[in-house]
């Protein structure tokens, strides 16, 4: 077991600092993205951010956070064309998080875009994306005639390389679903394409190969196996070192060849193993997202009924200051009239007191006058 676990730390150290060789690139594109305000470079760097980030296959939190990010730039300020590469880099991440539907959306949407532009070569690599997600829902013949599409494609452009690509995905596709002389048949034309081009795809041969041994031809499937394993280890590739491993361990056991297919196999689990751990990984990053979304989607709920809430208040704000003027209005009118009935009960009052003025003092000049006679009178006597 110690060999297989000093294997599976390999591996893990090389998936490791596979991801970490991005750093830089990431970083000093992050660094000249904060210092750009022109909306074209912006949105651009942003989607090479978004690529950089996917091409780790550890960080599709990041990768979807500048794709959308890219995408918003490109909306805002009518950048047709890098809303498409916006939209498919969206696709690709959710492919690449297994939500096929939201994926199948934005490579729709960026496709419509794409044909806007008249864009053959860009309509190929999204046919091919369609086709990828409908293969990985296991809805291969829709598969097989959006990869149909895209050779189209290629073919018009003369595109040799997404022609080769695509070649070999319909080869792999059909020999999902048992058609295996004609996985034969696209797939051999993918094999000369790659001597024509001096293109070298491991997963050629390792789909190549796995058609010829469910032909029953073990030594050429064999062949094919050694081929693809030297490519995979120099690309550094774990998935396809892992599916070559597995190939020649079947061809082995296949030819009685049992000592070496046990080293196959213990390559082949290691491997398995180390991708397991990358998915679980992987996984991890997935639940980031999710929750991500998922704050994002109830920040958005919060603020609009935040902003319900806001529109109630101002309407019951504007009823009240009305009820208020209203009020005001009415306070000041009846202040109006208890001013205007003050007066009046003060001039009665003060009209009342004349009055009583004047009765006193007629009343008082009657009685000196009555008195003086009195007096008068009885001097006399």
């Amino acid at each position: 077991m110690l060999p297989r676990f000093y294997c599976l730390l390999f591996v893990g150290l090389f998936i490791f600092f596979s991801s970490q060789a991005q750093t830089p690139r990431i970083d000093s594109l992050r660094i000249v993205l904060n210092s750009i305000t022109d909306p074209v470079k912006s949105a651009s760097i942003s989607s090479d951010l978004s690529e950089g980030f996917f091409d780790t296959r550890l960080y599709p939190d990041s990768a979807y956070f500048y794709a959308e990010k890219a995408f918003k730039i490109a909306q805002n300020n009518g950048l047709i064309r890098q809303k498409a590469r916006a939209l498919a880099n969206l696709g690709m991440v959710f492919s690449q998080l297994d939500k096929h539907e939201e994926a199948l959306v934005n490579f729709q949407n960026a496709k419509t875009v794409f044909q806007e532009l008249d864009d053959p070569l860009s309509l190929s690599v999204i046919n091919s994306s369609i086709a990828n997600v409908h293969y990985e829902m296991k809805q291969y013949e829709v598969a097989i005639g959006y990869f149909q599409k895209a050779i189209a494609m290629s073919i018009k452009e003369k595109d040799s390389i997404g022609m080769l690509i695509d070649y070999m995905n319909i080869g792999e596709t059909e020999y999902k679903i048992g058609r295996f002389d004609a996985s034969k048949t696209h797939l051999e034309y993918a094999l000369n394409l790659m001597q024509k081009t001096n293109a070298t795809f491991a997963a050629g041969h390792i789909y190549y190969g796995n058609t010829l041994l469910a032909l029953g031809m073990v030594d050429s499937a064999s062949f094919e196996g050694d081929i693809a394993l030297e490519l995979s280890e120099k690309e550094g590739n774990i998935k396809n070192i892992s599916e070559a491993s597995e190939l020649l361990f079947k061809a082995n056991v296949a030819q009685d060849d049992y000592k070496s297919a046990i080293g196959h196999y213990e390559r082949f689990i290691v491997y398995k193993d180390s991708i397991n751990a990358a998915k679980e990984l992987n996984n991890i990053e997935k639940l980031k997202l999710n929750f991500d979304l998922s704050e994002k989607e109830k920040e958005l709920a919060y603020v609009s009924q935040k902003t319900k809430y806001l529109n109630v208040i101002y309407i019951l704000a504007g009823f009240g200051l009305v009820l208020l003027i209203f009020l005001i209005s009415r306070q000041r009118k009846i202040s109006r009239m208890t001013r205007d009935i003050h007066e009046i009960q003060t001039n009665l009052v003060r009209n009342k007191m004349i009055e009583r003025d004047a009765l006193l003092s007629k009343n008082s000049a009657t009685s000196s006058f009555t008195m003086t006679k009195a007096q008068d009178a009885k001097i006399k006597e």
